[in-house]
C-alpha cells in the first residue's frame, strides 16, 4: 500500500544474523552495494523496492570491505527472495507499485530546479509542497534549536537525488507498454554500470554550513541503522546516509523521499511546544487554505490579516467563509497542529452552523476574531481542513462534515474545472444519508468523483458502502511531469510564484498560462472583511530561453480579453521561430525575458507596440514594459489585419532581442523568420447596433447537478417497481413512455414550482440571447482563425462542438420557458446562476428523454434500455428493430452527420467541404 499506512509499527529486528545477513556476506561488498543502488532506483523493480531496502540494510550491517563472490544482475533474485523470507510483511508492502521515475518531474527547490524521485510513498510532490510550507512557517525556530532548518534538509536530499538521477536515469530501459499491469523484475547491465559510475564520483560536500549540519543529522553509524518495513512513514527513520569509519553510503533513491518526509515531521515536532511556532504554522496553513479557496470564490470572508499573516485561533471557530453562489457558502474550519492531530472536544462549529442552515433568519458565525452573520436562506457547506507537517491519510470528520488535508484541498483547487466543484464534492463526501465511503485518502475519492460524472453514484438504489481503489495520488506525479517545462521556465525567470500556489492551464504545449492569487496588503487593523482575490498571471514560452508575458492591472475591463489574447500570441509566435530564437541566445545575452503589457503613454500612439522601461538584471533576465496602443490596433481592421499585427510583433521581438544583447545578425534572423511564419493573432471589430455586444456568458450545464437529476429519476424508476435488466422492443417503449419520460418531466416541474412564471420567462429569454451571442462569437472566431492562422486544431471539429453544445443548451433553456408558460408556477424563490443551472439539469434530462425516444420508439439508431442493480440507467445499442419490417432499421451515425453538416456550413464561403475526420 506504499509508505503511508495507518498501521502500528513493529519493533525493529535484533542484531542476530539472519539468513539474509549470511547470504549478503557471501558476495563482494562493493559490488553488492552497486547492485543495491541500481536496483533501488530501477523502474523495472519499483514494486520490489521494499525488499531492496531489506537487502540494503543487511549490506549496511555487514563488513563493507568484505570479499566474496562477484556480483552480477543474476544475484538480485535470490537476494530479494531472501528478504521476503526474513521479513514476510514485505509481500504485503509490495502490492504497491510506485510511480514511474522515468516521468521527468522537476520542481523548484529554493533557487534551484531539481528532478524528483517518487520512492515508496504515495504523494512525493505533495510532500515537497508541505515541507516548503512548514519551512516558511517554523524554520526560524528549528534553526534556533538545531543549527539548520527544514529547508536545509530539503535542499540536501533533493540535491543528492537530482545529481544521482543525472547519472542513473540515462541507463534506465524505455518505458513499459501501457498494457502491462506491472513492471518486470529485470535489472539491466547498463543500470549496474551507471550505479558504479555514480558511486565512484559521489561527493559528500555541501555548499553551506547549515546544510553540512543537516547532512550530519541525517547520517547514522552503520551499527545504529534500524530497518522496519512495517513503519507507516519511513523504514529507515530519518537516516539518509550511513557512516562506517571514514566511509559513507547514501541510501538507495527509493528510500530518500520517505526519509525526507519523516525528517520534516521530526523537526516540526521538536518545536511543537513553542507557542510562536504553532501560531506561525497555523497562519501559513490558513493563508494557503484561503489561496486555494479563491479558485472557487472571487472573495473570501474572514478576520483581517495581521502584519505577520492571517488572524487564527486554536478555538472551535470558523476561519474562512467562501461564497460560491448567491445562496451557497463554504464554511472552513482549520485544524493545524505541528504534532499529532487532536480534534475538537465538541462538535466542530462548521457542522453546527451547517446543521442550522438554510435558516429563515441570519446565522451567527464565530470566527478567529469576533464573527459575522450569514444572510438568511444561505446554505452553508461545512469543510474541516487538517494541516500537519506529516502526510495525513485520513482527517477527522464524520457524517454531515466533509474533511480533508490541506494537501488534498490544494489538489482539488489545481484540478477542478467548475467553481461549484468543491461545494458539491463536500456535500457528496459527507452525505449522511448516502453510502459509507471507504478509502485511504480523499484524493482517491476526488478522482473517482470527478471522473464519474461528478458523483459517487447516479443510481436510484444507494449501495450500503463504496470502497475506493487506492493510489490515485499517482495522478499528481503525472501532472507534475506534464508541467516540468513550466517549472523550468519559472525557475529560470525567477518569477515570484510558489509551486504549491500555481495554477497551470495549457490547451497545447506552446503557450501555457500560469496564475496564482496574490494576497492584498494588510495594515493589521482588527476586524472582519471580504478579501477579493487578485491574480498574477503569465503566458509562457517554455524553451531554453523562456519568455513570460503578463499584463498590467491598469487595463480597463472591456480590453482585458484582447490584451490576454495578445499576451498569448507572443509566446506562441516565439514557439514558431524557436530554432532562430534559441540560436540568437548565447552566454552573452539575456537568459530569459519578462514582458509586461501596459497602456501606452500619450506620445506612444503611432505604433502598436512601444518599449517603455527596460532592464537587464545581473541575473541575466530582461524585464521590459511594452505599451499596447488600442487606437493603432483598431486601425488594422480589414482583410490584412493579421498580417499587419504580425509585422508589428516582428518589430517588437527584434527590439526586445537587441536590447537584451543579441547580435544584430541574430535579431535579423528572428525577425525574418517571424515575418514568414503564420500569423499568431487575428481579430475583427464588430459592433452591431441591433444587438447587445457585451453580453455575459450564459449559465452552462453543471455535471454534478446533472448527476443529481439522474439519481432523482432513477429513484422514481426503482419506486415504480421496475426490475433491473435490459429492456428492448415494446417493453422498452412502455418503460420510456410511462416511467422515464414522465419522471424527467415531473423532476422539471417540481423545480419550476419554486419560481414565478414571469421570472422564469425573463431569465430564460436572457439566457437564450446570451447563448446565441456566445455561439455566434465563437464561430466567427473559428472562421477568422481558419482564414488567417496556421492552426494546431481542426476548425470543423471545433465548430461542430460549439454548435452541438450551443444547441443542447438552447433546447434546455427553451424547455424551461415552455414548461413555465404551460404550468404558470407562482413560487417566490429568487433565481440565480446556481438555481438556473439546477433547472437546466432537469430540463436537459427531459430533452434527453425525447431524444432517446427517437431510438427506442422511432428506430432512429435503435436503442435499448439497461438498468443495473443500483438502478443506474443507460442506453445501449439494440441490434433488432422493435417492429418487424423488411430491411434493417435506419442506423443514423449522429456524430458523423453533425460533422458533415458543420463542414458544409463552415466552409460554405469557399465551396469546399472537408471530409469528416
Amino acid at each position: 500500500m506504499g509508505r503511508n499506512k495507518a498501521k502500528k509499527p513493529k519493533k525493529a529486528r535484533s542484531n542476530a544474523l539472519s539468513s539474509l545477513d549470511r547470504l549478503v556476506q557471501t558476495y563482494q561488498a562493493d559490488d553488492l552495494w552497486e547492485l543495491i543502488v541500481a536496483a533501488g532506483a530501477s523502474p523495472n523493480l519499483r514494486h520490489r523496492w521494499a525488499s531492496v531496502g531489506a537487502v540494503a540494510h543487511a549490506s549496511i550491517r555487514a563488513n563493507w570491505a568484505g570479499s566474496g563472490a562477484a556480483v552480477g544482475t543474476d544475484a538480485l533474485e535470490p537476494l530479494l527472495d531472501g528478504a521476503v523470507d526474513v521479513f514476510p510483511d514485505l509481500a504485503w508492502n509490495e502490492d504497491f507499485v510506485a510511480a514511474d521515475p522515468r516521468l521527468d518531474v522537476r520542481l523548484r527547490i529554493g533557487d534551484s530546479l531539481r528532478r524528483l524521485f517518487p520512492g515508496c510513498i504515495e504523494r512525493p510532490v505533495a510532500d515537497i509542497d508541505r515541507a516548503t510550507l512548514t519551512s516558511r512557517a517554523i524554520d526560524e525556530f528549528v534553526v534556533a534549536v538545531h543549527g539548520f532548518g527544514i529547508q536545509d534538509v530539503v535542499d540536501v536530499i533533493t540535491a543528492h537525488v537530482d545529481a544521482s538521477l543525472r547519472v542513473l536515469a540515462p541507463a534506465w530501459p524505455a518505458s513499459i507498454s501501457q498494457d502491462d499491469d506491472e513492471p518486470t523484475e529485470t535489472l539491466h547491465e547498463a543500470e549496474l554500470t551507471a550505479s558504479r559510475e555514480l558511486l565512484a564520483t559521489e561527493s559528500a560536500d555541501v555548499d553551506t554550513q547549515s546544510r553540512q549540519v543537516a547532512l550530519e543529522w541525517l547520517t547514522k553509524d552503520a551499527s545504529a541503522v534500524a530497518f522496519d518495513p512495517t513503519h507507516p512513514m519511513s523504514a529507515f527513520g530519518r537516516c539518509a546516509r550511513v557512516r562506517r569509519g571514514s566511509d559513507f553510503r547514501w541510501l538507495p533513491l527509493a528510500f530518500l523521499p520517505e526519509v525526507l518526509s519523516y525528517a520534516v515531521g521530526e523537526l516540526a515536532a521538536s518545536v511543537a511546544n513553542l507557542p510562536e511556532a504553532r501560531l506561525r504554522f497555523a497562519q501559513e496553513s490558513a493563508a494557503a487554505a484561503r489561496n486555494y479557496l479563491w479558485r472557487f470564490s472571487s472573495s473570501v470572508l474572514g478576520p483581517n490579516d495581521l502584519s505577520d499573516g492571517p488572524t487564527v485561533s486554536p478555538r472551535n471557530v470558523v476561519q474562512w467563509i467562501a461564497p460560491v453562489a448567491r445562496d451557497v457558502a463554504i464554511a472552513v474550519q482549520m485544524l493545524s497542529q505541528l504534532g499529532d492531530l487532536v480534534g475538537f472536544r465538541e462538535k466542530p462549529i462548521v457542522k453546527q452552523i451547517a446543521d442550522a442552515s438554510p435558516s429563515p433568519t441570519q446565522l451567527s458565525v464565530p470566527m478567529a476574531y469576533r464573527g459575522l452573520r450569514v444572510p438568511a436562506g444561505t446554505e452553508v457547506v461545512p469543510l474541516l481542513i487538517a494541516s500537519s507537517p506529516h502526510h495525513i491519510t485520513a482527517s477527522p470528520g464524520g457524517p454531515g462534515l466533509a474533511s480533508m488535508s490541506l494537501d488534498e484541498l490544494r489538489w482539488i483547487a489545481q484540478t477542478a474545472d467548475d467553481d461549484l466543484d468543491l461545494a458539491h464534492f463536500c456535500k457528496d463526501l459527507a452525505n449522511p444519508t448516502g453510502p459509507q465511503l471507504f478509502g485511504w485518502e480523499v484524493i482517491d475519492r476526488w478522482e473517482a468523483w470527478r471522473s464519474g460524472g461528478k458523483t459517487f453514484f447516479a443510481g436510484g438504489a444507494s449501495p450500503p458502502m463504496i470502497a475506493f481503489a487506492p493510489h490515485s495520488g499517482e495522478a499528481e506525479w503525472q501532472l507534475a511531469a506534464t508541467h516540468s517545462d513550466v517549472e523550468a521556465a519559472l525557475a529560470t525567470l525567477q518569477l515570484p510564484i510558489a509551486h504549491d500556489a500555481a495554477l497551470v492551464e495549457r490547451s497545447g504545449t506552446d503557450a501555457p498560462t500560469v496564475a496564482a492569487w496574490r494576497t492584498p496588503a494588510a495594515d493589521g487593523t482588527p476586524g472582519i472583511s471580504e478579501t477579493a482575490r487578485e491574480v498574477n498571471a503569465w503566458t509562457l514560452h517554455v524553451g531554453q530561453s523562456p519568455v513570460a508575458v503578463t499584463w498590467s492591472d491598469q487595463w480597463p475591463a472591456d480590453q482585458w480579453k484582447l490584451v490576454m489574447d495578445i499576451a498569448g500570441a507572443i509566446p506562441f509566435g516565439i514557439a514558431q521561430v524557436s530554432s532562430e530564437w534559441e540560436t540568437a541566445h548565447t552566454a552573452e545575452t539575456a537568459r530569459g525575458h519578462i514582458v509586461e503589457l501596459v497602456p501606452p503613454n500619450a506620445a506612444d500612439q503611432t505604433t502598436l507596440f512601444s518599449i517603455g522601461t527596460n532592464e537587464l538584471g545581473s541575473d541575466g533576465i530582461q524585464r521590459v514594459s511594452v505599451g499596447l496602443a488600442f487606437s493603432v490596433l483598431e486601425g488594422f481592421e480589414g482583410e490584412d489585419s493579421d498580417l499587419r499585427i504580425r509585422e508589428e510583433m516582428a518589430v517588437l521581438i527584434r527590439k526586445l532581442l537587441h536590447l537584451s544583447g543579441v547580435a544584430r545578425s541574430d535579431c535579423d534572423a528572428v525577425e525574418s523568420a517571424w515575418r514568414t511564419a503564420p500569423p499568431t493573432l487575428t481579430f475583427q471589430i464588430i459592433n452591431t447596433i441591433t444587438r447587445h455586444n457585451d453580453l455575459r456568458p450564459p449559465v452552462d450545464f453543471n455535471e454534478s447537478l446533472g448527476s443529481e437529476i439522474d439519481r432523482v429519476i432513477a429513484t422514481k424508476v426503482k419506486d415504480a417497481g421496475v426490475t433491473p435488466g435490459i429492456f428492448t422492443g415494446a417493453e422498452a417503449k412502455r418503460l420510456d413512455r410511462e416511467i422515464l419520460s414522465r419522471a424527467a418531466l415531473d423532476a422539471l416541474r417540481a423545480k419550476l414550482a419554486f419560481y414565478d412564471r414571469d421570472d422564469l420567462v425573463r431569465y430564460g429569454m436572457t439566457q437564450l440571447e446570451r447563448g446565441a451571442a456566445q455561439r455566434d462569437a465563437a464561430l466567427r472566431g473559428i472562421r477568422q482563425s481558419q482564414k488567417s492562422l496556421s492552426l494546431a486544431w481542426d476548425p470543423v471539429t471545433t465548430a461542430n462542438k460549439v454548435q452541438s453544445d450551443a444547441f443542447q443548451l438552447r433546447r434546455a433553456n427553451e424547455m424551461i420557458v415552455e414548461a413555465a408558460l404551460r404550468d404558470s408556477p407562482r413560487g417566490e424563490s429568487q433565481i440565480n446562476e446556481i438555481t438556473w443551472a439546477s433547472l437546466l439539469a432537469a430540463a436537459n434530462a427531459f430533452v434527453e428523454a425525447t431524444t432517446r425516444s427517437e431510438g427506442v420508439h422511432l428506430q432512429v439508431t435503435p436503442l435499448a434500455l439497461e438498468i443495473n442493480d443500483l438502478y443506474e440507467i443507460a442506453t445501449i445499442d439494440d441490434p433488432t428493430p422493435i417492429e418487424p419490417h423488411e430491411g434493417a432499421p435506419y442506423r443514423l451515425n449522429q456524430h458523423e452527420l453533425s460533422l458533415a453538416m458543420a463542414a458544409e456550413q463552415f466552409d460554405s464561403d469557399s465551396g469546399e467541404v472537408p471530409a469528416p475526420p
